[in-house]
């Protein structure tokens, strides 16, 4: 046995060695030239570049930054700052599900570790039975094991207790850890982005029609079973052979364009034929490709099903299709990634067959494995080696050769075993026939696990006991196997520390050098890498290889859940290889692995279940080695381990293992509702038709010609059948003319008169047909078969393009272009340039292509031109065909007449166009090649094409179906209809997208300097190209230069309906980067211009939304810009009035006791009439970023939305959809559209947007959206509501459907909504009953207003009761007092301390009194009259049920001086704060937000009071006379509910929950008020009186209420004062 020094040794040999991989991979991860290796990730994603494309010639192959190689751990912490979210994003969630594998084995053993070592490892070693034992081999290291205690002693109760603890605490580690991933994948799956998985589900074993194909079979069943979800499918053909003559292809193309690029390099040598792309390999693919796209025995009864909607594909995926459960086999298709294509050729019959033979397989595998292992263990036992071969006797007693040999040889040795076995175990899984890599891998993984348990563990610990004494074994009882293994295990656990160290610590930095890797790499990139596609697949990045390092994880959580009783001493070892193999892995999923695909940690139900098989056999062990140990009753008491252990594993599956199989319909319907609200002009169809098309089908990235056609009338619309066609032969003829030309390879001309067809004319007609299914559809849409049934017709046309559109992908597109095989002229557009003929080189589908754009125009007569744009990176070619043009005679030419344009066609002449003659092709069709230098794109290709008859060039000319021009755009693309605004796709490609119903014409302006008054660059957008129904769009593949854009938009209709000159340029309404505003030469203002770059990052880890409940709020609103603008604020100036400076106040707020600010309008606003008359709706104001700019605009706000975030305060924001201000906003772009069109009532002129329009209520959905998502707002307060129940003709709606809309969207359900029918225009509220669907909340105008009428004397005490109580006259209809956000100020009309010192006629709206004296006073008795007046103002504003806003500068006396308008509001004073007023007004605004949340019982309620809780009377205790105006005293009695105080105590309030007794007077004389008896053991104290001097007139602790006589208590309350009293215990 290996002794404490072997150990020792060992671990010095292994720390040794994992140090030097170390160093090693810090020198060697820091050379450029191994940047490849050591980063790939980042390569593969286009982030890093290489760093020997620069410098030096020695700096491109050796770091020479010394302080590089100084911190060469610093790739440890790098490791580790990556926050999971991140991570997700970043690798996937199958990655980070792994790495959390390892946190689970540093979960459960570092609380095990410390305690075993604590206290099992001094009661082994405290005892002495091995020194006793004579014929027992023992170390030093066994002295630590269970084996040490002598039999039955007591000490084992030690060891009992600890096994149940050790259960217990894996277990809760399991069941919190199951239940996170399961949170997790759920989390991932619903804010994935769109995948075709998602839609897909695969079939299986569909059953024979002798009436269909499988691909009729297939769309006949589910279009009859799901109706209204099916979409397309794509059957499975049996395409291996193809792959294979696939990859040789490749491998010769690959060849041939390192042998042209040595050319181009070596112009003079040999140059390269063409004979290589002719080969019998390229020619053996072609044939096969077309035997597998003609041959039905190679469509496999197994397709991919796509549905229009998640939901659909959930349905079906998990339901069960058919009444015979061995047909029509569903279930979720696997990524397209992680297809497995080969095993989809297996009949489904076939794979029970094999995975018999299989599991036999795997049982002689394992089987005949255990000799090796045996020999292994032999290894570690000296003194039998010494018996069987005592000639080495001299040279084994050697101390450092036995050491090697006990501490380090078994271990490399069983390392070198185990090398090829994983590639055994996935070879018989493919045999077995899985469809997808995940589940080879999950499969390959339970094999390999199952092989370890038994061969690895359990052999390692039979080896040198059962096996050495086989006969005594096989005469064993098996009630003994127990026994014999527990046995043999404490002896075992020397070997197992062994083993960690080598193949844990040591393996694990061999893993980080990539030694493999690097030598592959470097010998690859020597000898083979020719071209840069072989430098790609050389730099290997490799995969986390689940399927062979999982079940190694489990060894080491089986090995320390089984030792963790026995040897303790083996923890620390597992321990230490946990947390290297987590920082390690880490490192390499962040920095070189790339996922071939992702599961959304589909393995983590396996993962569970094998650390409970590992936990069982632990437990089983423990059992048998406590029968050997001779404590033989501790059996019953153990025994109930394992049963607790079952339970406990049924119970997660049942709760946690659905989350990873089954998808759940309610997240498939909110991401479907979420799509279609976000996305709504998706085209799905297109999205999904090649998803699941066989890579081998795939041809190069030409894509089909599109048809740019705008009529609806389009008669291409494919169809659906609903019934089983009667006969195949009612469509035979048609099928068979449809064939010959689907799958014939050649140019043909075909005689119609051959078929039933309506002739044309009397004569035949002789059409030259060029394989191309739009041609041919197009012809069935014109000609009219009358023999045939129409629908049936087109149902088979359309299925069968479907599925050879599916079957070939680009590879049919190659048929396509068959016609241009000929001569042609290729014109070079650039001045000066001859004309010369060339060979055709146009590609090929199934050749690799540069970018190809390509466009179907249909002429004025019907006939078809195909044109295909090509980025050659340095230039640009045009290729133009028609191949169906019929001629008058043959000898007619063909000519184009084409010109450039960018910002007006208009302006090109006749003079001006270019006239070049087509190649006529020798199959008829008419081919022409234009090429462009780069530099002088981006542009439009405006072209007619004319046929000659005569030399005099006299002829027809041919036009577009609108008789207009042909127009092509050139240096950028068509670009999308969505998203709206600015976009960037993953490559780094740009779309432009802007709606404008009216407009007819549009103008991409761009600009090189924001400053500068006209654009540098301006694309007039083709109405017929880039435009799709109302939306304008284009793309470009870079910004070049470009820093900003806006648009110019032309029209008849917009110059009747706007008064601006249509040729200013605006900004497009969806920007979300704005840059400065810039003079306008048309002396129109101002105008914005959108950015051109992409939303910058923000780094949100850590941000947690407070989430609020409303009841809970305390408001305070605010003007950003006059909150911190004023010098007193002593902030910096660039600092003063900006987000930054809202920040720095955050004090302010925490001293106020308030947790959500509502800030002003952000939004860009005209400057003159102030923040509530916008001027855009997805950006704030660049003026509020501490530079002025918009990058530090939108940086700023989400810090401080953050930092308010962390301090528990929420934002809301106030927000404006009902007007504009006027001008250049949304006017120019689509007046008709953004706005009402006439105004009819209260209506403004000119800029009130029509919220109900579809466009508009998109818009402010989308930049609701926006705010939250990307700036994490809590909330939004409509200003001007009322105006959103506006119809589009100006009536009001009792279901507006923005309002409803925002109410259901799924983005914004966590959102706060406040209704505040406040008008900007008028500075009055407009009352009104708003539509809630109980999301709503409302800014209660009669709450203010009522309770200025009562503290002036004139209000009724119903009014005032009904306020204080929740505002049940608004809020009964559904939602409650929380709803109501209640004001007593606002930001408009007279602020607090002077709606006590003004109340002249003109402010008679005001509701104000002015206390005894008209503005200014020196007279105490006024000055004290006011202050209570303040007070009591607050104090009813606070304890009534609602949410209270503050107003900014109410709580330190901030005055306008008397003037209601808002543009008098004056900025936030912070000199005032210290001023005796704002001290106690300040703080009595702090005692009254304490005192809210002390008893939120009965100040916070979601809730309306019950009836039997409240209790109204007058100052006797007398009933109120409610309806009196003479009466000015109301009390409420608020009787604590004793199940909320029970639910809501603590043990700081837990003594303090009595009732409230509230008392309000508006009397010009002091009341004697009879407080009612309080709860048995308890007395009044009086809390707050207004009419107290300060401090006194406001207490925690409370002042005692002197019982006049027996339960009578009176208390004297002042003129114009407000009262409270809590009962509290004696």
């Amino acid at each position: 046995m290996a002794n404490l020094t072997a150990i020792l040794t060992s671990a010095a040999i292994n720390l040794l060695t994992a140090f030097g991989f170390l160093v090693a991979f810090a020198l060697l991860r820091l050379q450029p030239f191994n940047d490849r290796v050591y980063f790939p990730k980042w390569y593969l994603k286009g982030i890093r570049g290489s760093p020997t494309s620069s410098g030096t010639v020695v700096q491109k192959f050796v770091n020479l930054d010394i302080m590089t190689y100084v911190k060469f751990l610093n790739w440890m912490p790098a490791a580790l700052r990556m926050p999971e979210p991140e991570l997700i994003e970043h690798a996937g969630l199958d990655s980070a599900a792994y790495i959390r594998i390892y946190l689970l084995g540093l979960k459960i053993f570092f609380p095990i570790t410390i305690v075993s070592l604590a206290v099992l490892v001094p009661v082994n070693y405290t005892n002495d039975e091995l020194e006793r034992s004579k014929e027992v081999y023992f170390s030093d290291i066994d002295k630590l094991s269970i084996s040490n205690v002598p039999n039955a002693s007591l000490k084992f109760i030690a060891h009992l207790i600890l096994s149940y603890l050790f259960t217990f605490w894996t277990c809760f580690v399991l069941y919190f850890e199951y239940k996170r991933m399961a949170t997790k994948r759920l989390q991932f799956l619903a804010s994935q982005s769109r995948r075709a998985d998602q839609f897909s589900v695969l079939v299986r074993n569909v059953p024979p029609d002798p009436d269909e194909s499988v691909s009729e079979h297939v769309e006949h069943f589910f279009c009859v079973n799901h109706p209204d979800h099916y979409l397309t499918h794509q059957v499975v053909y049996n395409a291996n052979k193809l792959a294979r003559l696939v990859a040789k292809k490749k491998s010769l193309k690959n060849r041939l364009v390192y042998y042209q690029n040595k050319y181009e390099r070596h112009p003079k040598r040999l140059r390269p034929t063409t004979k290589m792309h002719n080969s019998a390999a390229f020619m053996q693919e072609k044939k096969e490709r077309e035997r597998v796209a003609s041959d039905p025995a190679a469509i496999m009864p197994a397709a991919f099903v796509s549905f229009k909607s998640r939901w659909g594909a959930a349905v079906c995926a998990q339901t069960q299709q058919s009444s015979n459960a061995t047909i029509w086999l569903t279930e979720w298709a696997p990524e397209p990634r992680d297809v497995y294509w080969r095993n989809l050729a297996i009949p489904y019959v076939e794979l029970n067959v094999r995975k018999l033979f299989m599991a036999v397989a795997f049982f002689l595998l394992i089987f005949f494995f255990m000799i090796p292992i045996a020999f292994v263990q032999s290894l570690a036992n000296i003194e039998k080696i010494e018996k069987a071969l005592p000639f080495l006797k001299p040279i084994i007693e050697m101390d450092k050769v036995k050491t090697v040999i006990q501490g380090f040889l078994p271990g490399i040795a069983l390392k070198i075993f185990l090398v090829l076995l994983p590639m055994i175990l996935m070879f018989m899984s493919k045999i077995e026939g899985y469809t997808s890599l995940s589940s080879l891998e999950r499969r390959s993984a339970a094999k390999y696990h199952l092989f370890i348990l038994l061969n690895v563990f359990l052999g390692s610990i039979l080896a040198g006991t059962a096996l050495e004494q086989l006969d005594k074994f096989t005469h064993q009882a098996s009630s003994e196997y127990l026994e014999t293994i527990g046995r043999a295990m404490p002896m075992k656990g020397t070997f197992f520390i062994t083993y960690i160290m080598v193949d844990g610590w040591s393996g694990i930095a061999l893993e980080i050098i990539r030694l493999p890797a690097l030598v592959l790499y470097h010998l690859k990139n020597t000898f083979l890498v020719k071209t840069e596609q072989d430098r790609e697949e050389a730099m290997d990045p490799g995969s986390l290889n689940f399927a062979t390092n999982e079940p190694r994880i489990q060894l080491y959580l089986l090995l320390g859940l089984v030792y963790s009783v026995v040897t303790p001493i083996l923890l620390p070892f597992i321990l230490i290889f946990f947390a290297f193999a987590y920082v390690v892995f880490r490192h390499q999923i962040i920095n070189v692995y790339n996922q071939k695909y992702e599961s959304g940690a589909a393995f983590w139900p396996y993962v569970h279940m094998r650390v409970i098989i590992g936990l069982i056999i632990s437990q089983l062990l423990v059992i048998g080695l406590f029968r050997t140990l001779e404590v033989r009753h501790s059996t019953y008491i153990l025994i109930a381990q394992p049963v607790l252990t079952i339970w406990f594993h049924r119970v997660c599956k049942g709760r946690f293992e659905p989350a990873f199989v089954t998808f759940p319909l309610q997240d498939a319907m909110v991401k479907d509702t979420v799509e279609k609200a976000t996305e709504p002009n998706l085209n799905l169809m297109a999205y999904l038709k090649d998803a699941y098309v066989h890579p081998d089908f795939k041809g190069g990235e030409l894509n089909k010609p599109e048809a740019i056609d705008e009529e609806e009338s389009s008669p291409l619309v494919p169809t659906k059948r609903t019934s089983q066609m009667g006969s195949k032969h009612e469509y035979d003829d048609i099928s068979h003319f449809v064939l010959f030309l689907l799958f014939t390879p050649t140019s043909l001309s075909v005689s119609l008169s051959t078929f039933p067809v309506a002739p044309l004319s009397a004569n035949p007609v002789i059409i030259p047909f060029v394989f191309s299914r739009e041609i041919f559809l197009l012809a069935l849409s014109v000609w009219d078969f009358p023999a045939l049934d129409r629908k049936k017709t087109t149902l088979g046309l359309v299925k069968l393009d479907a599925e050879r559109k599916l079957v070939f992908g680009g590879f049919g597109q190659s048929f396509t272009q068959s016609s241009l095989r000929g001569c042609h002229l290729r014109v070079q557009a650039a001045s000066g340039v001859s004309i010369e003929p060339m060979e055709q080189n146009f590609p090929t589908g199934t050749e690799e292509t540069n970018k190809v754009s390509t466009y179907l125009f249909r002429t004025e007569n019907g006939d078809l031109i195909n044109v295909f744009v090509r980025d050659n990176t340095i230039n640009y070619s045009v290729y133009v065909e028609l191949s169906s043009l019929q001629l008058s005679s043959a000898g007619d030419r063909l000519v184009i007449s084409w010109g450039m344009y960018r910002a007006d066609s208009s302006s090109l002449k006749p003079l001006d166009f270019i006239k070049t003659l087509f190649t006529k092709t020798s199959s008829g069709s008419f081919t022409l090649e234009l090429e462009f230098e780069a530099k002088q794109t981006p542009f439009y290709l405006s072209f007619t094409v004319k046929s000659l008859a005569d030399a005099n060039l006299s002829g027809l000319e041919i036009r577009s179906h609108r008789k207009t021009n042909f127009c092509v755009p050139v240096g950028f693309g068509r670009g999308c209809p969505t998203p709206l605004g600015l976009s960037y796709s993953s490559d780094g490609s740009i779309n432009f997208a802007i709606f404008s119903r009216n407009a007819e014409s549009v103008v991409l302006c761009l600009y090189d300097d924001p400053t500068a008054q006209e654009p540098a660059l301006e694309l007039d957008l083709d109405p017929y190209v880039n435009r799709s129904g109302d939306i304008w769009h284009a793309s470009f593949e870079s910004a070049w230069t470009f820093l900003s854009y806006g648009y110019r938009f032309k029209g008849t209709s917009l110059r009747n309906t706007n008064s601006l000159d249509e040729g200013n340029v605006l900004l497009d309404p969806y920007a979300k980067v704005i840059d400065e505003s810039i003079a306008n030469n048309r002396g129109t203002g101002l105008k914005l211009l959108g950015r051109l770059c992409e939303e910058p990052v923000f780094d949100w880890d850590g941000d947690v939304r407070p989430h609020l409940p409303i009841e809970k709020l305390v408001v305070y609103r605010l003007n950003l810009k006059r909150f911190t603008e004023h010098k007193s604020s002593k902030l910096p100036t660039n600092v003063a009035g900006t987000f930054s400076g809202l920040t720095q106040k955050l004090d302010h707020f925490q001293d106020l006791g308030v947790n959500a600010i509502l800030l002003e309008p952000i939004f860009p606003f005209d400057e003159e009439k102030g923040p509530y008359f916008p001027c855009h709706f997805f950006s704030p104001m660049n003026c509020f970023g501490p530079s002025g700019g918009p990058i530090a605009s939108i940086n700023s706000m989400k810090e401080m939305v953050k930092e308010f975030h962390a301090n528990g305060i929420e934002v809301i924001l106030e927000v404006i959809f009902t007007h504009t201000a006027e001008g250049e906003v949304l006017q120019g772009i689509d007046i008709s559209s953004y706005y009402h069109a006439s105004t009819t009532g209260d209506l403004e002129a000119g800029n009130s947007l029509n919220c109900n329009h579809p466009v508009v209520q998109q818009m402010v959905l989308d930049s609701l959206r926006y705010w939250v998502t990307e700036f994490h707002i809590d909330g939004f307060c409509f200003i001007n509501a009322s105006s959103l129940l506006r119809g589009v003709k100006g009536e009001y709606q009792s279901r507006p459907p923005l309002v409803e809309a925002i109410a259901f969207d799924p983005l914004l359900a966590k959102t706060k909504f406040i209704a505040d029918c406040w008008d900007p225009h008028e500075m009055v509220p407009k009352e009104t009953r708003f539509p809630h669907w109980k999301r709503w909340a409302e800014v209660n105008t009669r709450f203010c207003n009522d309770v200025r009428n009562f503290l002036r004397g004139e209000g009724l005490l119903s009014d005032l009761a009904t306020r204080l109580c929740g505002n049940g006259d608004i809020f009964s209809d559904g939602r409650g007092p929380a709803f109501s956000f209640n004001f007593i100020t606002r930001n408009s009309g007279l602020p607090l301390v002077d709606l006590v010192s003004f109340s002249g006629s003109e402010l008679a709206s005001e509701l104000s009194w002015n206390c005894g004296e008209e503005g200014p006073t020196n007279k105490t008795a006024v000055l004290e009259r006011r202050l209570k007046q303040i007070r009591n103002f607050l104090f009813i504003l606070y304890l009534s049920l609602g949410v209270p806003v503050l107003n900014m500068g109410d709580e330190c006396g901030q005055s306008s001086g008397g003037s209601p308008a808002y543009s008098d509001r004056k900025s936030f004073d912070w000199n005032t704060l210290e001023t005796g007023f704002a001290t106690q007004i300040t703080q009595f605004i702090a005692y009254l937000s304490s005192l809210r949340r002390r008893r939120s019982d009965l100040l916070q309620k979601k809730h309306f009071f019950k009836e039997e809780n409240i209790d109204w009377c007058g100052s006797d205790q007398s009933l109120p006379r409610w309806e009196d105006p003479l009466c000015k005293f109301l009390a409420v009695r608020l009787k604590a509910d004793q199940d909320e105080v029970e639910n809501q105590s603590n043990s700081v309030y837990a003594g303090l929950r009595g009732d409230l007794f509230l008392a309000f007077s508006a009397a010009d004389q002091s009341e004697t008020v009879i407080l009612p008896p309080p709860q048995e053991g308890m007395a009044w104290s009086r809390l707050v009186d207004t009419a107290l001097p300060f401090p006194g007139f406001f207490s925690t602790d409370g002042e005692p209420v002197i019982e006049q006589m027996k339960d009578l208590c009176a208390y004297e309350m002042k003129s114009h004062s407000c009262a409270l009293f809590e009962a509290r215990s004696l």
